[in-house]
């Protein structure tokens, strides 16, 4: 035979990555900067072996209305093209925010999101938002939703 010659150790098993979940996600960052005005974002690229992501703003755009199981909680979409800075960052600074898409499209950029933190601040910024765009006081009946 062969002596000497010793078998090379079996490969370890995959373990599943965490780091999965943040396709599509909707994040906040960890110490983010004063001057990004944006509290949440969502995940418009991941880059796995990498461990970077390219994030996209969310604003809020209203409230639910008074039909939904959802009413009076804010509406989050991503906000328009050039309004607010996007940011490309390492995953260790992303924290996963529950959510749920309401709309349920395929595209990022028609989805609403309710974003499932119970957050004040949340609630805050949505009535101010519409105070300044009477347009945002919208219920949900555009997405065909009861």
């Amino acid at each position: 035979g062969r002596r000497g010659l010793a078998l090379a150790p079996a490969p370890p098993k995959k373990q599943r990555s965490k780091q999965k979940g943040f396709y599509n996600a909707v994040v906040r960052l960890v110490d983010q900067p004063p001057f990004y005005p944006c509290r949440y974002w969502f995940v418009y690229q991941f880059v796995p072996d990498m461990a970077f992501c390219h994030l996209c703003p969310l604003e809020t755009h209203g409230l639910f209305g008074p039909g939904s199981s959802k009413a009076g909680r804010p509406r989050w979409r991503l906000a328009p093209e050039g309004r607010a800075r996007e940011v490309d960052v390492s995953t260790s600074r992303l924290v996963m925010v529950k959510n749920r898409t309401v709309a349920k499209t395929p595209s990022a950029d028609r989805e609403i999101w309710d974003l499932l933190e119970d957050d004040e601040i949340n609630l805050a910024d949505a009535l101010r938002r519409q105070a300044e765009d009477p347009r945002l006081a919208c219920d949900d009946s555009e997405l065909g939703l009861r």
